[in-house]
């Protein structure tokens, strides 16, 4: 007992028990530490990445699935001079069947014919679901009809345009898009010329 406490009391080397005290007030708890770090750089980094990653693969699904179906409904439209009254609407069913992913209500489209010296035989107005937007005599027989200006040799102009959705839209942030983009929101395009069969 005499050389333990001699031990312990030695000058300028402090005893057993005083070095652990002195390490346990210096020890502090961090369990969890990682997992908030984890959650940080989950939220403020890698989400907003994986969310920017799959609004640009939808926007380009989106795009391609427009012009791939604006080009096959125009290549219709060359093909069936004398065998439709609304080519306008001949377009259109092709695009919605070869683009199911598009939303018809979203889809636009202008046409514009034109001869083969140039002089444009007519614009004309369609889109919609089941053609309701088609206007200015897209599938009227006559004088003003897109039907009389199907001439042989002529050219059509099919301008199709889709109202894609706000990424942003489903967090109740669909004003970044508007913000963005003027407040146009966002919209494809796809053009395609065509030579009337």
């Amino acid at each position: 007992m005499h050389e333990m406490d001699h031990v312990s009391k030695r000058p300028g080397k402090p005893g057993i028990f005083a070095s652990k005290k002195s390490v346990r007030r210096g020890y502090r708890d961090e369990t969890g530490t990682a997992l908030v770090e984890f959650t940080l750089v989950f939220v403020f980094l890698f989400m907003p990445f994986m969310t920017s990653v799959i609004a640009l693969s939808w926007f380009l699904n989106d795009y391609l699935e427009l012009t791939n179906a604006v080009n096959l409904g125009a290549a219709q439209l060359a093909v069936s001079r004398g065998a439709t009254t609304d080519p306008c609407l001949t377009v259109e069913q092709t695009v919605y069947k070869v683009a199911p992913m598009l939303s018809p209500a979203k889809l636009t489209f202008t046409y514009t014919f034109t001869s083969n010296t140039g002089t444009v035989l007519g614009t004309f107005n369609g889109g919609g679901i089941g053609g309701a937007l088609d206007v200015s005599g897209c599938g009227a027989t006559g004088t003003s009809g897109a039907s009389d200006a199907m001439q042989q040799g002529a050219t059509v102009n099919v301008y199709g345009t889709y109202a894609c959705p706000s990424p942003f839209g489903g967090f109740g942030l669909g004003w970044v898009n508007n913000w963005a983009n003027h407040g146009a929101g966002c919209h494809m395009t796809a053009e395609i010329t065509q030579v009337i069969q």
